[in-house]
């Protein structure tokens, strides 16, 4: 059972490297092979499969990678360290900067109102929406640094553009604003 799993994961890191080159990082392949200490599973859902937080109008594609530490959180049994990368893959540029901007938009009215206070990093770039979610078990400096590696892996060390990202603290406090 070890050796599908490890095949797997290689058949994804492999294929993952081909779908997404990005604008100067490892893509979401990079991104991945840095969590060799987590369980990582990932599942694609066509654009007639899609339910998300984000505008669907133009969407193509998502793909969910969702991360569970393989040991307990330090200090407890039955409590893991668990994150989820969502790709959202959309026709044109022009479709992901309206989906985007409504997101940005939707959080900037309703700060006080969000529904999950768990961290939250999400990256354009180009068609794609990077939507990172986590716990707040993370300490803030772990979770910055989940947040670099993402932000590498899709950029390089290109820093993004302040209108391409949203970052929300833990407790839910939108960052910046």
């Amino acid at each position: 059972m070890k050796i599908l799993k490890v095949i797997l994961l290689v058949g994804l890191l492999s294929v993952g490297n081909a779908v997404y080159g990005q604008s100067g990082g490892s893509g979401v392949a990079g991104f991945l092979s840095q969590f060799s200490q987590y369980r990582i599973t990932s599942s694609t859902q066509s654009a007639a499969d899609r339910c998300s937080d984000l505008n669907v109008e133009g969407m193509t594609r998502i793909t969910r990678h969702s991360f569970k530490s393989k040991q307990p959180a330090p200090g407890e049994r039955n409590t893991y360290l668990t994150f989820r990368l969502s790709v959202y893959e959309y026709s044109s540029v022009e479709s992901a900067d309206s989906a985007f901007n409504a997101m940005r938009s939707g959080i900037a009215v309703k700060q006080s109102e969000l529904p999950d206070k768990s961290p939250v990093y999400v990256l354009q770039d180009g068609q794609k929406i990077y939507w990172l979610s986590g716990a707040c078990l993370y300490s803030r400096t772990n979770w910055d640094a989940i947040e670099a590696k993402l932000q590498n892996a899709v950029l390089g060390q290109t820093p993004p553009a302040s209108d391409k990202v949203v970052k929300i603290l833990c407790g839910g406090q939108v960052a910046g604003s």
